[in-house]
């Protein structure tokens, strides 16, 4: 299978735009939605208090697109629904600030990544058809990669300023 860019670019809309990061808002229930949204306020409570609101929309919005269409492209499916790729998506992109500029105090607990990449690998084997692993995987890495980019961008600016100073 391949993937026409020039076709997708052609044909894209605001439609298609909402119905690749629909998924989100999507839950198999109250304990689904409610574990998710508690992961949101705890990792989303973490960003908001040290960047900025729109900040945070804009990675919420970028994870949500690469976390679905990564599902969707793996499955072939449209028939998923969940924020657990924005989930651990938030999670790396503060494990990443932590370890790529540690003076900006975003940063997490040991025990606490141990815990979302444990949970990871034991869902991942687990391999049940009702989890989107792939959603899951993809937002993990596309969390560590736009953090450790926009953390390395921040620390390169702040010694840059300094240097000037």
């Amino acid at each position: 299978r391949t993937i026409n860019l020039g076709f997708v670019l052609e044909n894209f809309s605001f439609e298609q735009f909402l119905n690749m990061i629909s998924p989100m808002i999507l839950h198999a229930g109250l304990l689904h939605l409610s574990f998710n949204m508690l992961w949101l306020w705890e990792f989303g409570r973490r960003i908001e208090a040290k960047q900025a609101s729109w900040s945070m929309l804009f990675l919420i919005i970028i994870l949500a697109l690469v976390s679905n269409t990564a599902q969707y492209l793996y499955s072939g499916s449209i028939y998923f629904g969940g924020m657990s790729g924005v989930v651990y998506g938030l999670f790396a992109y503060i494990w990443m600030w932590q370890l790529f500029d540690p003076v900006k105090g975003l940063g997490l607990p040991g025990n606490l990544v141990f815990f979302m990449l444990f949970a990871l690998i034991i869902l991942t084997m687990l391999g049940l058809d009702s989890i989107a692993d792939t959603a899951h995987i993809a937002g993990l890495l596309c969390g560590v990669l736009y953090g450790a980019v926009v953390s390395t961008i921040s620390r390169i600016q702040r010694a840059v300023v300094k240097k000037a100073n």
